[in-house]
């Protein structure tokens, strides 16, 4: 994906989180999206975000430690 269409997938998973803040995978696409447009203190706030709220999401927190530990 171009750094273009990240931006854009940003720009629209923020404007979903506005309308529904209890989807744990928005926060895990959000952190993909800002990790790679190389904005890894933003990657990291929505990587935490996981951890808070869905301590039981084991999908999500397994393919976050696969994925993105290195930024850490």
């Amino acid at each position: 994906m171009a750094k273009g269409e990240y931006d854009k997938a940003i720009g629209r998973l923020e404007a979903s989180l506005d309308l529904n803040s209890d989807l744990p995978e928005t926060y895990y696409n959000l952190g993909v999206a800002y990790y790679q447009t190389n904005n890894y203190e933003e990657a990291e706030k929505f990587y935490n975000e996981i951890l808070e709220i869905s301590e039981n999401n084991y999908w999500l927190i397994k393919n976050f430690f696969i994925n993105f530990t290195c930024i850490f």
